[in-house]
């Protein structure tokens, strides 16, 4: 989930930044949202492609990239938007293989 600071977007937060930084740290119900977000995450620019996405994701261990136009957050993208794109590209690829060997 990204995190607002009045109109500017801070960080994300992730189910596993509350698991570890709350649950597993043992903090209070009370913390609050800015001591668990993270700021400093990874993030991709509006041209990346689905491969430097899921690249990313894999080597800084995060679920969810941060999308920046410049300066500024623009969007959010998960690992499910980068597979679904995968697949869809796959699929594309295999039917014009089919349409190749058989004749179409």
């Amino acid at each position: 989930m990204a995190v607002r600071d009045g109109d500017e977007v801070v960080g994300l937060v992730a189910e596993r930044d509350l698991a570890l930084r709350l649950v597993g740290d043992g903090a209070s119900p009370t913390t609050k949202l800015g001591q668990v977000v993270r700021g400093d995450g990874p993030s991709v620019g509006l041209r990346a492609t689905e491969k430097e996405c899921a690249d990313l994701m894999r080597s800084a261990h995060v679920r969810h990239l941060l999308v920046k136009d410049g300066d500024k957050v623009v969007g959010l993208i998960s690992m499910r938007d980068v597979i679904v794109l995968m697949l869809e590209e796959k699929e594309l690829v295999i039917r014009h293989l089919e349409g190749y060997i058989s004749g179409h």
